[in-house]
């Protein structure tokens, strides 16, 4: 009774089992068909490989190099579409969720140091306003502009903003204490927080037509 092959079928090969043959030496470069060594200098390029390394593992010249490059560069393009910025933003968020969740259980672990804490609200505040700015460049978010131009057009109340930032700084009081660091973050915070209070104060512009009509 023969023995069972152990031998896997070209169609079967994966780049990785490939590149690992050709390493130990099981597997010779004329062996491989173009199609095979496409997919081995795909895994080579995204593992930082040199065109010189790609040459010598795959036993090409550089012009193959080159045009396997070309090859994949054309097989990964993406067509523009409202359904792809949408799955790009949902990986997006997803990714920046995941962030901030590892991020906030470094801050609230009662073993690390204050500075560490901050460190990690702050990356938290960063995360956060990365990825706002991302949503802006989409469109899924009104850019800061039109905010802006909201609240000196209709007068909106900016009272609720500067309490929020008082609360934040009260809270990173009670995180760190007295430390040295975060009382440059509760200088800042407080004068972000003035700034908006005297924001709040302000009321609409008059229009000019009315003012005229007065004098």
């Amino acid at each position: 009774m023969s023995k069972p092959s152990c031998k896997k079928s070209k169609a079967a090969r994966s780049a990785l089992d490939l590149l690992g043959g050709l390493q130990s030496g099981t597997i010779l470069c004329e062996s491989l068909d173009d199609a095979e060594r496409l997919n081995c200098a795909e895994v080579l390029i995204s593992r930082g490989s040199t065109s010189a390394e790609i040459e010598k593992i795959l036993g090409v010249t550089d012009r193959t190099v080159r045009r396997y490059r070309n090859k994949i560069i054309e097989r990964n393009q993406m067509n523009k579409s409202p359904e792809l910025s949408d799955q790009i933003v949902g990986w997006a968020k997803a990714e920046m969720v995941a962030s901030v969740q590892r991020l906030k259980r470094i801050s609230q672990d009662r073993d690390a140091p204050h500075a560490v804490k901050v460190d990690a609200e702050r990356a938290i505040k960063d995360a956060v306003d990365t990825f706002v700015v991302r949503l802006q460049s989409t469109g899924h978010v009104d850019s800061v502009a039109h905010r802006v131009e909201a609240s000196v057009t209709h007068g909106i109340d900016l009272s609720a903003a500067a309490q929020l930032i008082a609360e934040e700084q009260t809270r990173l009081e009670a995180i760190a204490g007295r430390d040295p660091e975060l009382a440059k973050v509760s200088a800042l915070m407080t004068a972000a927080s003035e700034r908006t209070s005297d924001s709040a104060s302000v009321g609409p512009p008059e229009q000019k037509g009315a003012s005229d009509d007065k004098s």
